[in-house]
């Protein structure tokens, strides 16, 4: 029989190890009503947070997907963001004090100058300026070099598991999950674990909730 007890601790314990988790996408503003993002379901962070939520004291991240709050466990703290340098300050702040860091969410590549008003089609010169922006993942694996850090690399059929491989290597992580297009907004995943020894184990077609029972077998 389970004793309330040992719920109690599952759900309440302290010495429970700290994680941080991301999903969803972040915006990057083009003028006072526009903004460039890739859209994020938050299926697989969602599977992720369901798989997560009772054995860690987990901190999410939750980036434009604000509807999907009532799906996370009341156990779990959630800071919400919308924008690039929103989603920058809370990783930074999040990670002080968390064991490790896993990033699902679509993280905006491209940072436009915002136009102070809305651009009409009439007067628009049909140039929009931008850089590229910083790579938070990374920037965050330099600095705490020590902590177990999880990312997630999309990319199509022909190239996806290369250019895994690649940000594995160049961002120093512990985990990539390489992920075909083809699993975008589906139940399902087909995607490669690598390791930071690039170890790889291949799914295909599994759940997203049993991919995120791998995930964290790999991990804890």
């Amino acid at each position: 029989m389970v004793k309330i007890s040992d719920i109690y601790e599952r759900l309440f314990g302290k010495n429970k190890p700290k994680l941080l988790l991301s999903f969803g996408y972040t915006k990057s503003p083009i003028d006072s009503v526009r903004s460039l993002m890739v859209p994020s379901s938050g299926k697989m962070g969602l599977a992720l947070i369901s798989e997560l939520a009772f054995d860690f004291d987990l901190t999410v991240i939750n980036a434009s997907l604000q509807h999907l709050n009532s799906k996370i466990p009341a156990n779990v703290k959630v800071v919400n963001v919308n924008y690039i340098d929103e989603y920058k300050e809370a990783v930074f702040s999040e990670i002080k004090n968390s064991d490790g860091f896993i990033s699902v969410a679509a993280v905006s590549d491209f940072i436009f100058e915002k136009i102070d008003n809305k651009i009409s089609k009439n007067n628009s010169s049909g140039v929009l300026k931008y850089h590229i922006g910083s790579d938070v993942l990374k920037e965050v694996s330099n600095k705490y070099p020590n902590k177990i850090m999880v990312g997630f690399s999309l990319g199509d059929s022909n190239n996806y598991k290369e250019k895994a491989k690649e940000k594995l290597i160049n961002k120093k992580l512990s985990l990539i999950v390489a992920n075909s297009i083809s699993s975008l907004n589906n139940e399902n995943i087909n995607a490669s674990l690598l390791d930071k020894n690039l170890n790889e184990i291949y799914f295909e077609n599994v759940s997203k909730y049993d991919f995120a029972k791998e995930i964290k077998n790999q991990l804890w």
